[in-house]
This record gives C-alpha cells, structure tokens and sequence, in this order.
C-alpha cells in the first residue's frame, strides 16, 4: 500500500496494462527511482535511459531525473513513452504526459502521431502515408517537429515508425499487402521521412535489413 497506487475501493490501479502501477508521488518511491537511475548512470557509464509509460509517473519526479542525470552529464538522452495503457491513479495535471509536455521540456517523447501517420495502427491493416492512405497534414506537422500542434520544443519530439513493440516495419508493411519486392523500397520511404523530419530520429535495431519477427506455431 505504498509503492504501489490504489483505487478508492481498495484494487490496485492498473495504469500500466500489467497489474499494476508504481507510486511515483510516494516520497520514498521517488527517491527509488531517481537514486536508481544515478547509480546505473554512474556505476555503469549507460548514455540514455527510456521511461516506459512515462505518464504513470508524476513530473516532478521525471524533472528530479532528468537534474540528476544532467549533474552527472548533460549529455545523457532521457526519453520516455508520453502515455499509460489505462486508467491511472495520478491525475492528469500531474501526468508525465505529452499533453503537459512544455512542463518537462528536457525529456524526449515518442510521437505516436507521426508514427501512425507514416505507417498506419501498430498491427492492424490501416495504412499511414507510406502505403498510400495516413493523414497528411498529420504527418507534416510531424516532420516539422510539432508533436501537440503548438509551439514545443523540437528537442522533445522523438519520430519513429517501429520499436521493440508490436510488429516489426516490415512485418507491419507485408500485413498492408506491400508485396516482397518493394518491401525495401517502402521501408526506405518510412524511414526517410523519420531521418529527414525534426526533433530526435530513432531507428529499430534491424530495420535497415527488414527485420522480421514472425510468430511460430511450433
């Protein structure tokens, strides 16, 4: 009951779509997180950290780590997912999410927007820009490193197609009907446009060789 959150009638809060959901605002638990990420900072010499589900912890938290690793090196990449997968115990306003993004400006945020505007839903069907469909206007504001459609900052913006989650690029391309031979065409096109837009680019390890991860019956 202190390291985990709680709904009023007594259930644990599953913000995170896995059972459960850390405490961030909790003082003790802060300190776990923040004394955590500055000893691998500094025992293991590791230059970024990424924050999955970003929005179930509190901002000042996240601000407190991004000071702390900046004492350590300003050079070191934070960045987190800017959203929970469900209902959280920590209100909006307090959320490390991309719609409080100008609240903590030094860390980087994954857009989903341009990722779905340039290749569709993550393992569906749906077609982004790529494959001929997707919103343009989306994906532009997207290359001009405008995650909220506002004015912040560039430095924050994270442009990607594919991560560790969900179907590979060029899994996600052949479940649109993109035949075999232009499957190389289509994922130089995707990733053009990540390498070209805005903000900070990311690339799935594998990508550049039409990395698949087909699922076995056996």
């Amino acid at each position: 009951y202190y390291y985990y959150r709680y709904n009023k009638d007594g259930r644990i809060s599953d913000g995170s779509g896995c059972g459960n959901e850390t405490a961030s605002d909790m003082p003790m638990f802060k300190k776990f997180m923040i004394d955590s990420t500055e000893f691998w900072a500094k025992e293991y010499k590791l230059g970024g950290f990424r924050y999955d589900l970003m929005a179930l912890h509190d901002i000042e938290t996240m601000n407190q780590v991004d000071a702390a690793l900046n004492a350590i090196d300003p050079n070191i990449v934070l960045y987190g997912e800017p959203w929970a997968a469900g209902s959280t115990g920590i209100g909006s306003g307090d959320q490390a999410s991309v719609n409080n993004a100008s609240r903590f400006t030094g860390i980087g945020m994954f857009s989903d927007r341009f990722r779905e505007s340039t290749k569709g839903n993550n393992d569906g069907a749906g077609f982004g820009w790529v494959q001929g469909g997707g919103n343009a206007s989306e994906l532009a504001r997207g290359l001009q490193g405008n995650i909220l459609n506002t004015n912040n900052s560039i430095q924050q913006q994270v442009n990607y197609v594919t991560c560790h989650d969900n179907l590979a690029l060029a899994d996600k391309l052949r479940t649109c009907g993109i035949i075999e031979a232009d499957l190389g065409k289509a994922s130089v096109l995707a990733n053009g446009l990540v390498l070209t837009s805005e903000g900070i680019r990311f690339m799935h390890g594998g990508e550049e060789i039409l990395r698949s991860k087909p699922i076995y019956e056996n």
